[in-house]
């Protein structure tokens, strides 16, 4: 197994040992100039690259003195060469020459895990965690996992993890890392499995329901993610941090009155939190209540803190009011930071909206440019830019472009593969597709594209369904992929299979095409007055949506 040259290697193959200073020097003469030579000729290997040399010197020098630097360094030489097995044994020298060094009891237990020895390793961790306990204030679990997170094996750091936890079972601690080394190394449902045991072990815990939250909003579970927080703040009503976690999940619920309620509890408690007056100024910018978000936005103004995300905010307030210049005016106040992309995004949008598509093309090739890590970020954000206008044909042209530059972009084939489905490419669709899914086999999102793309626009059904099942195991509760499930099922002739699918994704999304599919499926399965009352309420919302409209046509109403 690899193992990389961890922190602590690294700093003692940079300390050179000189054997003037060695300590503890046999009596014996010959003794003691054959260590002293041992160490010279180590120290000239190294110094030359000769890493190998190094170590079978300084391997052999540490049986020489009772010095425990000169053991530390041939361990130091030993991971350098991923000699694992000369490693355990350089850090049981150091750990014999001073028992108390936690440097040395780290070393044994990176050697012991590089070399595959897992089982031994675990009780040599568990020593260090309680070495740790008293620093961490998480009993040392937190240290540990800080430290085998320099392994690039998440897998094996996971069952590391699990040794501790097995020793330790009624520890909240050690059920939490646990969970966390399971997420890490691609296990979300092992994680939630231990994390519902934290939540047992020690109920009024933020942190766990806090990790949980994440997990399910990651796997597109809205509601388990909203109620199970819900919950934690019947418990902690107190706790600022789960709220804003509540309201924020409750925003990717599309419930945006109770999230605007639970920001505004959030900056009624902590009048100096000014996260929360950005979040309702964002609130209030959606509900199109512009003079009640720039009121906010004046708030964190006035704080100092925040600028550039209140900068940001302010323009696209003013964008929405169709006041360009005084938008362009906050979104060029920006000049680094996180926010310094989408504003450039946005610029070169206020260039198009104002007519000027050359003008947008040309501000994107210059911030490409002068911005050329980001460049796919840059192509990616004028290609949507093009798309909200539903310049297909433009966006593509600019997507093409970008691959040309970036022929191995996930997020570019990504993009592309949808724009030209809306174009009727299917042939570049699929092979878009199918190029990220051979850069990146669980990429959940082309998985579902890809079975979505086959399942509507083609006979391949059977090739689509498998696709769209992967997809649903890495994504059990995202509405897109729940409605090509139950999609897919409807085209297969199983529309019975396929309501409790569409019906779910109704209620996580009101997006207009999952809504046809479930009008759709319910006309089928003849339940028309459902039907005709679902197109009712959403041709209120968007009469001029193609999804209704070709629905309509299709069932002859």
């Amino acid at each position: 197994m690899k193992v990389p040259v961890v922190f602590l290697a690294l700093a003692l193959v940079a300390m050179p040992v000189h054997s003037a200073d060695v300590s503890d020097a046999p009596t014996d003469p010959a003794v003691t100039a054959d260590l002293y030579y041992r160490i010279m000729l180590g120290e000239i290997a190294a110094r030359r690259g000769n890493f190998g040399v190094a170590l079978q010197q300084y391997m052999v020098a540490a049986t020489r003195t009772d010095d425990p630097r000169v053991a530390a360094r041939a361990f130091a030489f030993a991971m350098h060469e991923h000699h694992f097995a000369e490693a355990e044994q350089a850090a049981s020298r150091w750990l014999e020459l001073a028992p108390a060094a936690l440097q040395a009891r780290q070393a044994l237990a990176l050697a012991q895990i590089g070399g595959g020895r897992i089982e031994q390793a675990i009780p040599t961790l568990d020593l260090i965690r309680g070495q740790l306990a008293a620093q961490d204030r998480q009993d040392g679990f937190a240290a540990i996992a800080g430290m085998l997170s320099q392994l690039q094996d998440r897998g094996v750091a996971w069952q590391v993890l699990r040794g501790l936890r097995d020793r330790h079972q009624d520890s909240r601690f050690a059920w939490y890392y646990d969970a966390a080394g399971a997420l890490a190394a691609g296990e979300p449902q092992a994680a939630a499995d231990a994390l519902q045991h934290v939540i047992e072990l020690a109920a009024d815990w933020a942190p766990a329901y806090l990790l949980r939250a994440r997990i399910q909003l990651e796997r597109g579970e809205l509601e388990a993610a909203v109620s199970g927080l819900q919950a934690a703040l019947e418990r902690l009503p107190g706790d600022a941090q789960l709220r804003n976690v509540y309201a924020r999940a409750l925003i990717a619920a599309n419930r945006l009155d109770e999230a605007d309620k639970q920001f505004d509890r959030i900056a009624h408690d902590n009048p100096k939190d000014m996260s929360a007056r950005l979040a309702l100024a964002a609130l209030a910018s959606e509900a199109k209540q512009y003079d009640r978000a720039l009121g906010y936005l004046q708030e964190v103004l006035q704080s100092g803190e925040s600028l550039p995300d209140a900068w940001f905010e302010l323009g696209r307030v003013e964008e929405a009011r169709g006041n360009w210049a005084v938008a362009e005016s906050w979104y060029r106040k920006i000049t680094e930071g996180d926010r310094l992309l989408p504003a450039l995004v946005r610029l070169g949008a206020l260039r198009l909206a104002s007519g000027d598509r050359e003008g947008m093309h040309a501000w994107f090739a210059q911030q490409r440019i002068a911005h050329p890590d980001d460049a796919v970020t840059l192509y990616l954000g004028e290609a949507e830019v093009l798309r909200h206008k539903d310049l297909y044909e433009p966006a593509y042209a600019v997507l093409t472009s970008g691959l040309a530059a970036n022929p191995e972009s996930v997020d570019l084939l990504y993009a592309r593969a949808l724009v030209a489905e809306r174009l009727d490419k299917l042939d570049v669709t699929e092979s878009d597709l199918r190029r990220v899914l051979a850069i990146d086999p669980e990429h959940a999102q082309a998985l579902n594209a890809l079975g979505y793309t086959l399942a509507d626009r083609t006979d391949r059904l059977s090739e689509a369904e498998p696709l769209i099942r992967r997809a649903l195991e890495k994504l059990p509760g995202d509405a897109a992929v729940l409605d090509s499930m139950g999609w897919v099922l409807f085209r297969l002739g199983r529309a019975g299979e396929g309501l409790p699918y569409l019906q779910r994704a109704h209620g996580l999304s009101d997006e207009p095409e999952i809504t046809a599919h479930l009008i759709e499926v319910l006309w089928t399965l003849d339940r028309h007055d459902e039907a005709r009352q679902l197109w009712t309420d959403a041709s209120a919302r968007t009469p001029d949506d193609r999804y209704l409209l070709q629905l309509k046509g299709r069932l002859g109403w």
